[in-house]
């Protein structure tokens, strides 16, 4: 049987076609509703090794990842959208203990991974952006489930209503766009949920050339958080 979602997966990608991806592990069920957003330049080679999931191309002249976000987002119709980091893999908690936190952090399936979706998804009903929590120092947050208000990349899941009611735009700033527009969403009042029932972190030696790093230097980084602070100071 068919199953359906009222959400979508966007997973922004470049110069990575032959990397392993975050949809690698996805149920068929969830690869029927992830769109891969890239470049027209690069269309064959994706379509070459990313197999069952949908393209969307953005034309050339719209570099960055903080303009390719923008682009999607006034392109497309979808109200819970779902953007991904394309090297993510997920992690389910359970209970153990025998160690100090409580819990074990064990790889999830992809039948897990799907119930998380819809476990973000549900949380969209309530949150205008929602997340999962990173692997990084996760064990210090597993007692809360969810949580409002935490720091969150990587997987972002919005409401995207209300990003454009309020004007909010990923394309400010050339990085740290996820933190922006978490913290202008903040100041509008509506707090951000961050579910721990599962985690997400970069997969093992995925630092492979491509994405934002092809021409982000610390310099450019270093302006770029000056300028977000100068945005969203004193709040």
């Amino acid at each position: 049987m068919k199953k359906e979602f009222d959400f979508e997966i966007f997973i922004p990608s470049y110069k990575r076609a032959e990397a392993k991806h975050t949809d690698f592990y996805f149920t068929d069920s969830l690869k029927k509703i992830t769109t891969f957003v890239i470049y027209k330049e690069e269309e064959e080679i994706y379509k070459k090794y990313v197999k069952g999931v949908k393209f969307f191309i953005i034309p050339d002249g719209i570099k960055g990842i903080t303009k390719k976000r923008q682009y999607l987002i006034e392109s497309i119709e979808t109200e819970k959208m779902i953007m991904l980091d394309d090297d993510l893999r997920f992690a389910t908690k359970v209970k153990n203990d025998s160690i100090k936190s409580g819990y074990s952090l064990i790889v999830s399936t992809s039948e897990e991974i799907e119930q998380c979706f819809e476990r973000v998804s549900r949380e969209l009903e309530k949150y205008a952006h929602v997340s999962v929590l990173g692997r990084e120092g996760a064990n210090h947050y597993f007692d809360i489930d969810p949580f409002e208000n935490g720091r969150y990349s990587r997987f972002l899941a919005y409401r995207r209503s209300i990003l454009m009611k309020h004007n909010i735009k990923f394309d400010i700033l050339p990085f740290q766009e996820d933190f922006h527009v978490a913290v202008s969403l903040l100041k509008r009042g509506y707090p951000s949920c961050i579910i721990t029932s599962h985690t997400q972190g970069q997969m093992k030696g995925s630092n492979a050339p491509g994405g934002c790093s092809v021409y982000r230097t610390q310099a450019k980084q270093n302006s770029n958080s000056a300028k977000l602070y100068l945005l969203h100071k004193p709040f």
